[in-house]
């Protein structure tokens, strides 16, 4: 058993025998309490519907914060919040109607599995064609977005797809150097960590990247964290491609596919993945990921069909438009004329990043493979690839102590570590049949 485990086990098997232990030693109270734990607000439905609806939104909107930031300390003190207002106001109003209260109060989970069902509906046939307007996403003007018109986040991974496109220029280091990026950083590292000092001493790995990248400095620790205690999956394979890493580990662990679809996040403090990526991130993680050899060519047999549907629908959606690019950089690596006949019509022309994504595929396409020195020849990549610790001045050798290359590595314990890759003269990896090459 790995670490991961030992640490997750005890501590999921703890979390859960805590409402049983309210239960049985916490009298009506520790009911109340145990009921909010496994339903946000139920224990209070009975005495404070309002107060109920309240603990729910509150509980939601802690979870959506530490999704998004890595804010988890926030999840833990609006639970235990709750639970200490169940106990104190929830126990209050039973009178000769208790039997009917108590079913009412059953009734508030079923109402929350509908809706989510609905929402889960309303989703699925959002993404059929002739269905958009069901999911609720508008058509978008014919205006062609600029890289600082992206979100921080994005920006970066346009930058840095761009800049391995070996498309440079003061555009990419005014972009990533605006100051919504630090700001954003020192917003989330104050109210996820309660750090003050320099945001990017760590986490943000999607910003130092694309620093490094455009020859800013980019400082930080070795950890690939987009956000406190979160990989993301798309951050975690751009660093690797640009700082010359290995993720086959990664790709094959946390991040491995189920069920067609491949984690969006992986938290290190208990190695637990979750989420599901979006198409879009997930067909150009891989791609970068086959083009290095770290994965076959399994992944475009599953996004095969959705690349299809996003072409057939157009461009008039972010996600949409955003696949399409990265469906291209597919049929860079592999052999598909029936796929690239039908993706190739749209035109890539409204998101700055998925623009970043269709240039990286042309690049790839125009220019030949060079299998022997890995991606080398076809990625562009900045002389001195790393980040925090790993940085200083090189040798010509490439390594600042003189000693052969070293290479980042995006480890299932997401720390990036040196490594030192095989010789020159080991024999060129085989191809696949689709063009890509066996890991």
């Amino acid at each position: 058993m790995d670490r991961d485990a030992r640490v997750r086990w005890p501590l999921l098997l703890a979390v859960g025998a805590v409402p049983v232990l309210l239960v049985l030693f916490g009298g009506h109270r520790g009911t109340h309490a145990a009921r909010n734990l496994l339903v946000p607000g139920a224990g209070l439905l009975e005495t404070l519907p309002l107060g109920a609806v309240a603990c729910f939104v509150s509980v939601v909107a802690a979870v959506v914060a530490w999704l998004r930031w890595g804010t988890d300390w926030i999840v833990v003190a609006v639970l235990v919040a709750t639970m200490a207002a169940s106990a104190m106001w929830g126990t209050g109003g039973h009178g000769d109607d208790g039997d009917l209260a108590a079913r009412s109060a059953h009734e508030f989970p079923i109402v929350v599995l509908i809706i989510a069902f609905l929402a889960w509906i309303r989703s699925a046939i959002g993404g059929v064609p002739g269905f958009g307007r069901v999911r609720g996403r508008r058509a978008r003007q014919d205006t062609s977005l600029s890289l600082l018109d992206l979100p921080p986040v994005d920006r970066c991974r346009a930058v840095t797809i761009l800049s391995l496109a070996d498309e440079g220029g003061t555009e990419l280091s005014r972009a990533v150097g605006a100051a919504d990026v630090d700001r954003r950083a020192r917003r989330i590292s104050r109210a996820a960590r309660l750090r003050f000092g320099d945001p990017l001493a760590r986490d943000h790995v999607h910003v130092r990247t694309a620093r490094t990248m455009v020859g800013g400095p980019a400082g930080g620790d070795d950890v690939p964290t987009s956000e406190p205690g979160f990989v993301r999956l798309l951050d975690a394979i751009l660093a690797a491609v640009a700082l010359d890493g290995d993720a086959s580990d990664v790709l094959a662990g946390p991040f491995a596919a189920r069920r067609g679809h491949r984690p969006a996040w992986w938290w290190t403090p208990l190695g637990m993945p979750g989420g599901r990526a979006l198409d879009w991130e997930h067909a150009t993680a891989t791609a970068l990921a086959h083009e290095r050899g770290w994965i076959d060519d399994g992944d475009w047999a599953l996004l095969r069909r959705r690349v299809l549907g996003a072409a057939a629908r157009g461009v008039s959606r972010r996600d949409d438009e955003r696949l399409i690019a990265a469906g291209r950089l597919w049929l860079a690596l592999v052999d598909d004329d029936a796929a690239r006949a039908v993706v190739d019509r749209p035109t890539v022309r409204h998101d700055a990043l998925a623009r970043a994504i269709d240039s990286l595929a042309r690049h790839l396409r125009d220019r030949p493979l060079d299998r022997e020195g890995g991606v080398t020849g076809t990625i562009n990549r900045p002389d001195d690839a790393s980040i925090g610790p790993m940085a200083g001045p090189r040798t010509s050798s490439g390594d600042p102590d003189g000693g052969p290359p070293r290479e980042v590595l995006v480890t299932p314990r997401a720390v990036v570590r040196p490594h030192h890759p095989p010789a020159p003269s080991q024999p060129r990896p085989p191809r696949s049949s689709t063009g890509g090459i066996r890991p």
